[in-house]
């Protein structure tokens, strides 16, 4: 798919397509397990829509097989000395990260995302998990942070896999379908590789009297 440039807006319906990047040389997606999920794109100087590649604006691209493209908020155009531009954009849903909750209690998972939609109405929040465990919110804090990431989220609460599709957040209780798929080594594992790192490793400890 040839990503697309749309103008800045914080929901779906305030944003309006500019035109199609058909110049890109490279275009590449992230997307972790309940983590990070950010785009990296490669675009020549000259391009026709060169000029229109700014930060705040949204690019839709193509994450991966089976999702509609997603929209990307640029976060920083870098220009190359070899006359291509590095555009870095991040998902949508990052924007929750300039949200603050207030701090509240709720009956369960249900009650918790239902709280924490009045806080981003551009946004839907769903779950198939109907745990009642409470949740509580003790002081200020991101919205995002709060789906997961910092001890007493959300996920840390419940336990499960986000889905970030446009503006739509699911959070269930798994993502995908277990379809009783053995990994064997040699059979669909074809490498395997562990890294030693003890770069961060304490290697004394000083004592003051």
């Amino acid at each position: 798919m040839i990503p697309v440039l749309y103008t800045a807006g914080k929901s779906a319906e305030e944003i309006t397509p500019m035109g199609a990047l058909t110049d890109t040389i490279s275009c590449s997606t992230t997307e972790e397990r309940n983590g990070v999920y950010e785009t990296t794109l490669v675009y020549p100087s000259s391009g026709e829509l060169a000029e229109e590649i700014q930060p705040e604006r949204i690019v839709y691209v193509k994450t991966n097989d089976t999702d509609d493209p997603q929209p990307m908020r640029i976060v920083t155009v870098t220009k190359e000395q070899d006359n291509t531009m590095t555009i870095y954009a991040q998902h949508v849903s990052y924007q929750l990260n300039g949200v603050v909750v207030m701090p509240f209690t709720a009956s369960g998972i249900q009650d918790a995302l239902s709280k924490l939609s009045a806080y981003a109405p551009e946004f839907t929040f769903s779950s198939n998990n109907d745990s009642t465990a409470p949740f509580t919110v003790s002081t200020p804090t991101s919205l995002r942070s709060l789906l997961g990431g910092t001890e007493g989220s959300l996920l840390d609460v419940y336990g499960g896999e986000y889905h970030f599709d446009g503006w739509n957040i699911t959070f269930d209780r798994a993502r995908g379908t277990d379809r009783g798929a053995l990994i064997a080594y040699g059979k669909n594992l074809t490498d395997l590789s562990a890294e030693n790192d003890l770069s961060d490793a304490v290697t004394g400890v000083l004592l003051s009297k």
